[in-house]
């Protein structure tokens, strides 16, 4: 790993964990960059990025409070949704279904694609590694 990943990955030094350990790391975790998207277009731009970390997300975010209202969001959407299907007023089948805007976009299908392909290689190369060792 280059010197620049390693300082953007270890934002804080390593200790000997305790029992304080999780609010320190959630301590480092929060005060990682924002890596967010706006559509699956900008994901994959992301995710190809050498210096990408592995995540999407705004880490500053990350907590209860905002968890919470995350969920309360969802809760009130889905069963407003599911009242107004079991009330007449909505057919179900006039829902926008998430798999059908990403199989509806051929780019996005390569993309998927290509990142499938992707996994079966590295499965491939960690197989050969545990099956050269005795492991599998």
């Amino acid at each position: 790993m280059d010197e620049e990943k390693r300082n953007r990955v270890n934002l804080c030094p390593r200790r000997r964990r305790t029992s304080h350990s999780s609010d320190h790391e959630l301590a480092c975790y929060s005060r990682l960059a924002p890596q967010t998207t706006n559509n699956p277009f900008e994901f994959f731009k992301v995710a190809r990025r050498e210096s990408w970390l592995g995540y999407l997300s705004s880490p500053r975010l990350a907590n209860a409070n905002y968890g919470a209202q995350l969920q309360h969001y969802r809760s009130k959407r889905d069963n407003a949704l599911a009242l107004a299907i079991l009330d007449g007023t909505l057919d179900e089948r006039d829902i926008p279904r998430f798999s059908g805007l990403l199989t509806g976009c051929k780019e996005i299908v390569g993309e998927l694609s290509d990142s499938a392909k992707n996994e079966l290689a590295r499965e491939r190369k960690q197989r050969e590694w545990m099956r050269t060792r005795g492991i599998e």
